[in-house]
């Protein structure tokens, strides 16, 4: 090789990252310029690129391997390794021409069978040469192939994923704006109502309000930023791209489609910030509607059983409340003195004279000595006793004796008192023992009335509980089901029947249930409080009252039944007994219609439904009326 071709040779070819105009700011712009780079050495030839332009290929190499981020896709990521490979054969090829320069020069150095020898393994190692250069000629060309088809989702697998899920839920937060639909947000929920006032409902839905607001600005905002990243990103791939490139084309389609969004993102971005700017406390208007919402909302499973309840029968309602009311007054009221004063004060007197009798002893009054004294002295007159020592001394005597006598009398007396359980402390104690015992019986009404069930929270729950079970039944009704090797599909009109052809079925008979315990429920308290009056009546004292119209409530307690289809005539006949429909007009009949078409139904229901039993044309036309009152 001549010194004009070996200066030839040794002249760089592939443009370095330093006579670029600029060096390559993301990974697009850095494979196209590798992919420049191998071009230029394909065409020259892998086996004819000198040391410079090898040097120029492996920092192309590094340039793309700097952009390698856990962002990447898996086409990028496969690439990246590829020019790793390609890179690795590059070096290969070095090595191998300095082990085929090496083995070449040791032939000269050897003779005869030795020499022979060397030049089989230096032709060995031109072979093993000759496959790498085969191989880094084959490689370059497929890998140049495969950068051109990198698409901007393999290099940002993110960019061109809308966030389609996260303006669905921006949406739908904008529709629940309401006071309703706000305040079902409020931590207040799980208080009882009584336990909640209107101020701090107030408060909290202000401040829920408010909270949402900012909360759904943000959302909106921190969208279209993500939307605006993305359309940036997805312009400077499209500048990036050779001019021609067919991907241009799917490139502006994505920044179209990303553009539409955002318009669309930055109408909800302005409609929060109207809110968030021209945010306003709940005036007094919509504080009443917002409280009362809020507080029916609030309401336990139990008072919304009690409501319906007072909405069935209200007669019975009101009496069982003021039982409630009157057993826990008994309870509570204090039983006073059952003594007449009068007759305590008498027994107060004789106490206090018999207690002052005999605190006097054996000593008798004035008048008693001087007629024990007159007495004797009379005795003595008669007998000429007068002068001496023995007539005082009798008369000492007779006074002594009588003395003894007198106390003996009142010690008896005292003895006689104290026994017959006359005295202030005998009565004080049976008044005590008789207004503990009349306390203890309170109680023990007040207590038999509430664990008998007659309670309205006691009925609530069971009605409650009642229907929490009929749906839990329908539900288990409804969940699909396989038997065996037999698994059946759902149907159009019944989806949820899989297996079981009965389920249907049983899901419309659970709610027959349900809404027949109504009116059983009616019936039996109806009945049952009829004969409450009547028991009520016939007692002659408040508590007996209270205990007969416990006992009585207790049957009126129960929700149970077998009635459940009474006042469903004409319903059950338009749409069919397995129809849950007909149970479905029966609730509206008994809870929203006019008191003059309930009773004309009562009354008539029966005899309509009779006449129509053999017209189908009559029943379509009820059936729509009907359709439009139950929705």
């Amino acid at each position: 090789m001549t010194k004009e071709e070996q200066a030839e040779f040794d002249r760089p070819k592939i443009t370095k990252v330093s006579e670029l105009e600029k060096k390559p700011d993301n990974l697009l712009q850095a494979l196209n310029y590798y992919s420049s780079a191998l071009g230029t050495a394909q065409n020259l030839g892998i086996n004819n690129i000198n040391d410079a332009d090898k040097k120029t290929l492996k920092d192309a190499a590094r340039l793309v391997r700097d952009f390698k981020t856990g962002d990447l896709g898996k086409s990028a990521t496969d690439i990246i390794s590829k020019i790793g490979d390609v890179e690795a054969t590059l070096n290969e090829i070095e090595n191998q021409r300095t082990i085929v320069e090496k083995a070449n020069n040791a032939i000269g150095r050897f003779g005869g069978s030795q020499q022979q020898s060397q030049i089989g393994i230096a032709l060995e190692e031109e072979k093993k040469l000759t496959r790498l250069l085969a191989q880094a000629t084959q490689s370059a060309p497929q890998l140049a192939e495969l950068i051109t088809r990198v698409d901007i989702k393999d290099l940002a697998p993110g960019l061109g994923k809308i966030p389609q899920e996260d303006m669905d839920a921006l949406d739908k937060s904008l529709a629940n704006l309401s006071f309703s639909k706000v305040s079902q947000q409020s931590k207040l929920f799980g208080k009882l109502n009584i336990n909640v006032t209107d101020k701090q409902i107030l408060d909290d839905i202000d401040l829920t309000r408010k909270t949402t607001y900012n909360d759904l600005y943000s959302k909106a905002t921190s969208i279209a930023s993500d939307l605006k990243s993305q359309i940036d990103q997805a312009n400077q791939y499209g500048k990036d791209l050779p001019a021609g490139d067919p991907r241009i084309k799917l490139n502006n389609k994505l920044v179209a489609d990303l553009q539409t969004k955002l318009n669309a993102v930055n109408q909800d971005v302005a409609t929060t910030k109207e809110l968030v700017d021209g945010y306003r406390p709940t005036t007094a208007n919509e504080a009443t509607k917002a409280i009362a919402d809020f507080r029916e909302s609030m309401m336990l499973p139990d008072e919304r059983a009690l409501r319906e309840i007072r909405q069935i029968d209200p007669v019975t309602a009101n009496t069982i409340e003021t039982l409630t009311r009157q057993y826990s007054k008994l309870a509570k009221a204090n039983i006073g003195a059952t003594t007449d004063p009068g007759t305590e004060a008498l027994r107060r007197d004789i106490q206090d004279k018999i207690t002052a009798q005999v605190a006097l002893g054996s000593q008798l009054s004035a008048d008693e000595r001087r007629q024990y004294e007159q007495a004797a002295r009379g005795a003595q007159t008669a007998r000429g006793n007068i002068f001496g020592v023995g007539p005082a001394v009798e008369e000492a005597v007779t006074t002594g004796l009588a003395g003894e006598s007198r106390l003996r009398e009142r010690l008896g007396a005292a003895s006689s008192f104290l026994s017959s359980g006359q005295s202030v402390t005998d009565a004080l104690k049976r008044d005590t023992a008789f207004r503990e015992a009349a306390t203890l019986n309170r109680l023990g009404a007040a207590a038999d009335f509430t664990a008998a069930g007659a309670t309205a929270y006691n009925m609530a729950n069971r009605r409650a509980a009642e229907q929490s079970g009929a749906l839990a039944a329908l539900l288990n009704a409804s969940k699909p089901t396989t038997s065996g090797t037999f698994a059946g599909g759902s149907t159009a009109n019944i989806p949820y029947m899989y297996v079981d052809p009965m389920a249907g079925f049983r899901g419309a008979q659970n709610a027959t249930n349900l809404y027949g315990s109504e009116a059983d429920y009616l019936a039996r308290t109806y009945g049952a409080y009829v004969n409450a009056q009547a028991t009520v009546d016939a007692a002659n004292s408040f508590p007996s009252y209270l205990s007969a119209g416990a006992d009585i409530l207790k049957g009126a307690g129960s929700l149970g039944g077998t009635s459940g289809f009474f006042a469903c005539w004409v319903a059950r006949e338009v749409y069919g007994a397995d129809n849950p429909k007909w149970v479905e007009f029966r609730e509206w009949m008994f809870t929203k219609a006019s008191d003059n078409l309930r009773n004309f139904y009562l009354k008539y229901g029966e005899r309509i439904a009779e006449s129509i039993r053999n017209k189908p044309k009559i029943k379509s036309i009820i059936r729509k009326w009907m359709d439009s009152k139950i929705g």
